[in-house]
């Protein structure tokens, strides 16, 4: 069997006692922020260089087996490789001591790296604590957003319906708010609607004989200002939204790429 032991010093593929394999932190020159993020990454995922390891194990071309820190974090990886996964044996983990002194590294300056790391640990951990409380008031934002967008949207369309009438079978709010905010629908510049030319050429014919009700400008303009502020309101929430993304990478990268 195979043991792969990752710590602050790197992975290492261990069998009888005795490290057959390695890729060390210290000689990729990792600094201690970035080794603490690989720790912590670790705790529910397989790092690259265990990776690198396991598939330098596998080529043997026989199934084996592999204990390794909890391996159900390779639950969607395992039919990658040809081996078997159990959980470390701590019993049979070699010293971090022993290792560091493989990796010519002596005992005061694996404390002062001990120290550096769990340091670093701690503040990412309470960077993503607070990374966390970030993405619940993006997400309360976007969902308090999409509320009011919803009664904005009624409202203009019962406004500006009543003087538009035809341009109501537009199921985009959006698109709808871009028509509105243009305002008298017997001068629309649709030029920058997202709307194929056959139909903006409908809804500007429309708008010429429309059943609609007569209103004056100074009653058109009501309506465009609030499909104005609409327009403003979905250009915040894709904005935030844009946001949440960029911070939703930071929390679950993993999900993020799927």
């Amino acid at each position: 069997m195979f043991q792969i032991q990752t710590n602050l010093l790197g992975c290492f593929a261990i069998r009888d006692g005795k490290i057959i394999s390695s890729r060390s932190f210290i000689s990729e020159q990792k600094t201690t922020a970035g080794i603490a993020k690989d720790l912590i990454y670790a705790r529910k995922n397989l790092l690259p260089e265990e990776r690198e390891i396991i598939n330098g194990l596998s080529k043997s071309g026989q199934g084996f087996e592999v204990a390794i820190n909890n391996p159900e974090r390779l639950r969607e990886e395992k039919e990658k490789f040809n081996v078997r996964f159990t959980e470390i044996s701590r019993s049979k983990s070699i010293p971090l001591e022993e290792i560091s002194e493989l990796t010519m590294l002596g005992p005061e300056e694996l404390k002062e790296l001990m120290w550096a790391v769990n340091l670093e640990i701690t503040k990412e951990e309470m960077r993503v604590q607070e990374i966390d409380k970030v993405a619940i008031q993006l997400i309360s934002a976007i969902d308090e957003l999409n509320t009011m967008l919803n009664l904005m949207d009624e409202r203009l369309h019962e406004y500006y319906g009543t003087y538009f009438p035809e341009i109501d079978v537009i199921t985009d709010h959006e698109i709808y708010a871009s028509i509105a905010a243009l305002g008298n629908r017997e001068n629309l510049d649709l030029r920058g609607i997202n709307l194929s030319e056959k139909i903006k050429e409908k809804i500007k014919e429309e708008g010429l004989t429309s059943f609609g009700m007569k209103l004056e400008n100074k009653y058109i303009s009501g309506a465009s200002l609030m499909a104005s502020q609409v327009l403003n309101l979905y250009l915040l929430k894709t904005r935030l939204e844009e946001n949440l993304k960029k911070v939703m990478a930071e929390i679950c990268p993993n999900i993020m790429k799927i």
